[in-house]
Formats: structure tokens, C-alpha cells, sequence
């Protein structure tokens, strides 16, 4: 008999949800691999975290022109950011880290600690880039060419979930949701593809569409995710050519085989805007479904597959 083995807990600013689909012999197993795939979140949480002041980030963000040796739970997420970034040619930047300060998000989301060096930070980080971040895939360092702030929150929760996948991928069933970005494996209960939701951008329970998916994974960058306390109008989805908030689109759903990959493009493409960004998506292979401020929809020519 089919069961089902779940788990929810609250990391990396938001709710963690993992679920099992298994037989009754393999609970136990099934209980044991998914706390270690928590495990693994929170290390990617303690690495990644741009308002821990112990994380691995922040030691890195402390040191100019110095290569800093990291783990690979902070090198490859960076990796992968810096790789996307080449590829926009920069509309994609991990190097925002400081502009999303002075917007006002710079507090811990439990703690509510602030962090962060305010002072000056915009005329700081209008000088940086990408490509002021070298990394040596031989040594595992990162040497920033010029004083910035890194910010991973486009890429950091969807390695979380690969890595949580990766623990997981034993099961042939099963699906790691992190706030609604997430990899769905196999099939469901049911023994249908996974039934995931697109949010309505104007409703905080609305649906607007439902997909279905089976290995593969599926995120959304919505302007209503994070909205600046401190500027109106603002959220956290910047514009590296204006330093402000990406204003075209209200929301961009990706699908691809990882989550890592989801969660980089669907912010990519929510800056870059609904031609572009489609564009975008499509020379990449993957599928979207972009929604601008007058809600008009966008999507890929095979997104209606999923619908």
C-alpha cells in the first residue's frame, strides 16, 4: 500500500515542504532521508544567507581583492548566478546585494536583525557588477575585485531544493515545495503528473492556473513576493540597468528541469520584461508563463502543454 511521508518546516524565509509518496516498508527509510534533505536546506541557508552575519557570504562580502575559500554549498549557487548573468549580459546580477539594502531589505526574517552597511550603499553599488566577482573553480575561492554586496535569493532557495531532491531521488515519487518554487518527481498519490499552482498576482489565495509537471521543476518572481516597508512601490526584483524595481511584469512562472535553473530565469525574465524575457526563455528551452502589470499574459509556444 501506497503511503504518504511529509514534513514541513520554516527555512530560508519561508515554508519548507516535503512530501514522500513510498510503500509502507519504506517509512522508516523514507523519514531518515528526509530529515537529512532538511539538513541540507539549512546548510545552504547558513552558507547563502545575506542577513546572517556568520554565513559564509557575508565573509566573503567583508574582503576585497582576497580570495576567500568557500564550500560548495556557497560556490556552486554563485557559480551558477555568475553563469546566468553572462549569458543576459548582466540583466541577471548577484552583485545587488547593496541596492536591496537601501530599499529596506536588510532584516533577518526571523530575528529580524538588520544588516548590512546602509551608508553610501547606492553610490557603492552603482559602480559593480558581475563581473567584478572572480571565482577558481580549482581553489573553491571567491575574490571580490571591488567592495560589494552579494545577494543569492534568486538562485540560493532553488539550489536548496535540488539538494534536497538529490537526498530524496531514491523514492521515484515525491516533491520539495519552498514557498511555491519547487521539483515535483514522478507522480502524485494519484498516480497523476503533480497538479501545482500559479498564483493570482492580485490575490494572496487566488489560483490563476493550474500546471502539470513530473521531473521537473517550476518557479515564480512576483512583484507581490517582498515589498519594500521603506519605499512605495518597491520590491525586490531589481533592474540592474536602472538600480530600481523592474516595473513591466507582475509576475514570471519557469519551468525547467531544475530548480536552480527556474528560480534564476524567472527573475531574469521578470527583469528583462514580457518580449525579452520570453524571448529569453525560449532560446534556453524552457517554458513560461509571464503576466505584465496590465495582466496580460505571455507564455511559451509549448506552455499550453501544461496547462
Amino acid at each position: 500500500m501506497r503511503i504518504t511521508i511529509e514534513r514541513t518546516e520554516l527555512l530560508m524565509g519561508t515554508i519548507v515542504h516535503l512530501r514522500v509518496i513510498t510503500v509502507k516498508e519504506d517509512e522508516q527509510k523514507a523519514n531518515l532521508t528526509i530529515r537529512r534533505a532538511f539538513q541540507a536546506i539549512r546548510q545552504v541557508e547558513q552558507a547563502c544567507s545575506r542577513f546572517d552575519r556568520q554565513s559564509e557570504l557575508n565573509a566573503v562580502c567583508q574582503t576585497v581583492g582576497i580570495p576567500v575559500p568557500v564550500s560548495e554549498y556557497l560556490f556552486a549557487p554563485l557559480q551558477f548566478a555568475m553563469s546566468v548573468s553572462a549569458l543576459t549580459k548582466g540583466r541577471f546580477d548577484p552583485t545587488l546585494g547593496r541596492v536591496l539594502e537601501e530599499l529596506g531589505f536588510h532584516e533577518h526574517y526571523l530575528t529580524r536583525e538588520t544588516i548590512g552597511h546602509r551608508k553610501n550603499a547606492q553610490i557603492v553599488a552603482a559602480n559593480v557588477n558581475f563581473r567584478d566577482v572572480v571565482l577558481d573553480e580549482t581553489n573553491r575561492t571567491v575574490t571580490l575585485q571591488k567592495p560589494l554586496t552579494l545577494d543569492l535569493g534568486a538562485v540560493a532557495k532553488g539550489f536548496a531544493i535540488d539538494l534536497a531532491a538529490s537526498f530524496l531521488q531514491e523514492f521515484p515519487d515525491y516533491i520539495v515545495d519552498a514557498g511555491g518554487d519547487l521539483y515535483a518527481a514522478g507522480f502524485n498519490q494519484d498516480g497523476e503528473p503533480w497538479h501545482v499552482a500559479i498564483r493570482d498576482p492580485h490575490r494572496k489565495d487566488g489560483v490563476l492556473r493550474t500546471v502539470r509537471i513530473h521531473d521537473e521543476a517550476m518557479c515564480t518572481s512576483g512583484n507581490y513576493e517582498r515589498i519594500s516597508n521603506t519605499i512605495t512601490g518597491a520590491h525586490h526584483l531589481i533592474d540592474p540597468q536602472t538600480q530600481s524595481s523592474a516595473s513591466e511584469l507582475i509576475s514570471s512562472t519557469v519551468i525547467a528541469p531544475f530548480a536552480m535553473m527556474a528560480d534564476a530565469f524567472s527573475t531574469a525574465a521578470f527583469v528583462m520584461g514580457a518580449k525579452e524575457g520570453l524571448q529569453c526563455l525560449e532560446e534556453n528551452g524552457l517554458d513560461g508563463y509571464l503576466i505584465d502589470r496590465n495582466d496580460q499574459v505571455y507564455e511559451t509556444e509549448t506552455m499550453r502543454g501544461y496547462l
